[in-house]
């Protein structure tokens, strides 16, 4: 984990959250994430909180709510925290995505 981008990506989200006006509490219930976790994400302490997908999900709902870009967000999230980086399971391939019956018309069956 890189610290200083950590502390970065953190502060970045209190920063906007604070630029809405809103509270932390007032995050957790539009969100329905629990008032730790917007600690813990705006502390950059995400030891204990769900990993992966999951992970991705609270921080594309909290950068939505304060008006930053929920991609470009997580983005950073990953840049911060490499290890929040998908599992090469969770990353579906080309065989997974492509329908059967694309699949057949694709190879011109």
């Amino acid at each position: 984990m890189n610290e200083l981008a950590s502390g970065q990506f953190g502060a970045s989200l209190r920063l906007a959250r604070e630029r809405k006006g809103l509270t932390t509490a007032q995050v957790a219930a539009t969100t329905k994430l629990s008032p730790m976790v917007i600690k813990r994400l705006e502390n950059g302490k995400l030891s204990g909180l769900p990993g992966g997908i999951y992970l991705r999900a609270m921080v594309r709902a909290y950068a939505k709510l304060v008006g930053l870009d929920p991609e470009d967000t997580v983005r950073d999230l990953l840049i911060a925290y490499p290890e929040a980086a998908p599992a090469r399971a969770e990353v579906p391939s080309t065989e997974q995505r492509v329908p059967a019956g694309a699949k057949r018309i694709l190879q011109g069956s």
